[in-house]
């Protein structure tokens, strides 16, 4: 990691206290000041004594600006920094009891279990989790589906997930050599507008079309893949271009039938290619030898064993679709950036201490070059999207068409 600054620090502000932490060459110290003068004072001295050149704050509320005032007239770079965009703007919780309770909700602890250890409200909690959920689909829309991934092999499934009175369907897409979590769609019906909203997120993530599509035998698959990637062919003339789906596409089917709501036999078709395609894809990938949904059928387990909603016959069922959504986004991005996977490791040099390079999915993917913690998840400020200037439609307003007449002098 490149370091920017040698000797910083980092202020926490209260309302009757500031933690100062100064991160140095060396060594880290982290000392509590009080917010009267003196002790302000107190803080300059022993920034300035560390040979500390640059402090930032966070700007949430007014407490900061006694603290700004004093650090302001020494040799000090001060920094005021705003949460805004990020999950903990405009809260007055400290941010390090927040993450730990988002870690908490990541890897499956139920609500009520936060809840009566931290003396905290559901509702609370609640809203927490749904500004992570936003936060994490905006990281996710801005890292993930820019574009830019070489996908090679994609899966797909969907399951059912029993609510508070009704029960919805949830969608995913998996990239199997990176394991890739691609991103997921909750819609009451399983239909083809759930199936076509997932597909559209696996395309936003493609570089190419030249991938192998394994699905199971819901035919919705089949047409919103042929349908989401198509390419339109412009010849100059007038009209709509016509639309040509990729010739690289490939898709497989592992068609199961059930007895007593069970399988009892499996078959795999090939729909689009052919099986040495297909087959050459496989090799070429190291994810299998034939036509299969394994992958995906073992990240539905991941997020079973994440998101207590999802389990089957459990107690913790939601009341709100968008509580699991928000669940769904936040398990999605703590699986890609944050999770090691022991499948995804990579054999070290012989003189290096450690034998494995553990890695996460957006590691193998090429997103980043190191894991990620939640905390860098929820800090993550994600860009806002470029200006386009607005199309008119219709006439031009008159002072367009009618230019001033020039005035004489």
């Amino acid at each position: 990691m490149q370091v920017v600054y040698e000797r910083c620090a980092g202020l926490d502000v209260h309302l009757r206290t500031v933690v100062a932490c100064v991160l140095l060459p060396e060594r880290k110290d982290v000392r509590t000041f009080g917010t009267t003068t003196a002790e302000l004072t107190a803080l300059g001295r022993w920034l300035e004594a560390e040979g500390v050149t640059h402090v930032a704050m966070e700007s949430t509320g007014v407490y900061w600006q006694s603290v700004f005032n004093v650090l302001e007239a020494l040799p000090l770079d001060v920094l005021v920094v705003n949460a805004r965009g990020t999950p903990f703007y405009g809260l007055q919780t400290e941010a390090v009891l927040v993450i730990v309770v988002l870690n908490l909700l990541s890897w499956g602890c139920p609500l009520q279990a936060i809840v009566a250890t931290f003396g905290l409200d559901e509702r609370t909690v609640a809203a927490w989790l749904r500004r992570a959920g936003q936060h994490c689909q905006q990281v996710h829309q801005h890292l993930v589906q820019h574009g830019q991934i070489d996908l090679q092999h994609v899966q797909a499934d969907e399951l059912w997930v029993k609510l508070v009175g009704k029960r919805v369907w949830q969608a995913l897409a998996l990239a199997a050599p990176s394991r890739l979590w691609l991103g997921g769609v909750i819609s009451p019906q399983r239909d083809k507008a759930l199936i076509t909203a997932v597909v559209q997120q696996v395309r936003a993530c493609a570089v190419s079309g030249d991938i192998l599509v394994c699905v199971d035998g819901l035919a919705s698959y089949i047409t919103a893949f042929l349908r989401v990637f198509r390419n339109p062919i412009y010849t100059g003339r007038r009209g709509r271009p016509r639309l040509v789906v990729e010739p690289g596409l490939l898709i497989g089917q592992v068609v199961k039938r059930y007895a007593a709501r069970r399988v009892v036999s499996t078959s795999q078709r090939v729909v689009r290619g052919t099986a040495k395609a297909i087959g050459a894809v496989l090799t070429t990938t190291a994810t299998g030898n034939g036509i299969h949904t394994a992958y995906i059928e073992r990240l539905n387990a991941t997020f079973r064993s994440h998101l207590p909603p999802l389990i089957r016959r459990g107690r913790a069922l939601a009341c709100h679709t968008a509580t699991l959504e928000a669940g769904m986004w936040l398990v999605g991005v703590s699986y890609n950036f944050c999770w090691r996977h022991d499948s995804l490791r990579l054999a070290t040099a012989a003189n290096v201490r450690r034998t494995w390079l553990e890695r996460t999915p957006a590691m193998a993917a090429g997103l980043t070059d190191h894991p990620w913690a939640l905390r860098d998840v929820l800090h993550y400020h994600v860009p806002p999207p470029a200006w386009v200037a607005p199309k008119h439609r219709g006439h031009l307003p008159k002072r367009l068409h009618h230019p001033p007449m020039p005035v004489a002098a």
